[in-house]
């Protein structure tokens, strides 16, 4: 099963409606709301970061948070258990709650099923090695289509499933003794340049105006203090309006 960051959320808070929407935001800043709306300008699904099997959580929170600073929406999990609800936040800075984080842990088949999933979306999807020869750099990838790329365990890098499935490998140029980057050193790399490429192209990578509305809803959330308790309040008055009458 497949689980995504936003089903750990309550309804209310992913489910968009408009009086609720505009209850928040009476507690917020202009300021914050500009600021909410200015980075979804810059918001991507267009790429996509994917961590396989890595050991050490802290390399996939670091990931996360190399994926949220360049502006990527969503991120793949495969293989360390949890990292949803592992939010370390010496790591992440908060990234965490803005971005999509997709999770195959508990798939048969995680490799596979992301894959799968990624194509099915209309994803191609490249492997970073630096034990394999690769086809492409940053610098000459396609981008064409939206595109992911997986990043391996660290020391061993991909598995034998993902560099069946995947569509090509991509490297990045290194020109001293050290074999390879670390993972999330690769990861803000490999993703700088490609980012810089994709927004610069004629591509149109943006989101659309429903997704930007859908997306600023469920951030006004991480906007407020103790969201559950603004719920119940918001309730409350809507109830008793309702009873009024």
């Amino acid at each position: 099963m497949i689980v995504k960051s936003t089903d750990l959320y309550p309804l209310f808070r992913v489910e968009k409606n408009i009086d609720l929407q505009a209850y928040v935001e009476s507690f917020m800043t202009l300021d914050r709301i500009q600021s909410l709306k200015n980075v979804l300008e810059n918001r991507m699904r267009y790429m996509s970061l994917v961590a396989e099997n890595f050991i050490d959580e802290f390399n996939v929170h670091a990931m996360i948070r190399t994926s949220e600073c360049f502006g990527l929406q969503d991120f793949h999990n495969i293989g360390q258990k949890n990292v949803l609800m592992k939010k370390n936040k010496s790591v992440n800075r908060g990234a965490f709650q803005w971005t999509h984080i997709y999770d195959y842990t508990d798939c048969a088949e995680p490799s596979l099923t992301c894959i799968k999933h990624l194509k099915s979306n209309g994803y191609r999807v490249f492997a970073t090695s630096s034990h394999l020869e690769a086809t492409c750099t940053p610098d000459n990838i396609p981008i064409d289509m939206p595109l992911a790329i997986i990043l391996g365990k660290e020391h061993e890098g991909i598995s034998d499933v993902a560099l069946t499935h995947c569509d090509g490998l991509v490297s990045i140029p290194m020109y001293g003794f050290t074999e390879s980057f670390n993972v999330s050193v690769a990861a803000s790399l490999l993703t700088q340049t490609i980012v810089e490429r994709i927004r610069k192209s004629d591509i149109q990578w943006q989101f659309s105006e429903d997704e930007k509305e859908n997306l600023y809803y469920e951030w006004i959330w991480h906007s407020i203090k103790y969201p559950e308790k603004l719920y119940h309040e918001w309730t409350t008055l809507k109830n008793q309006v309702f009873s009024d009458k």
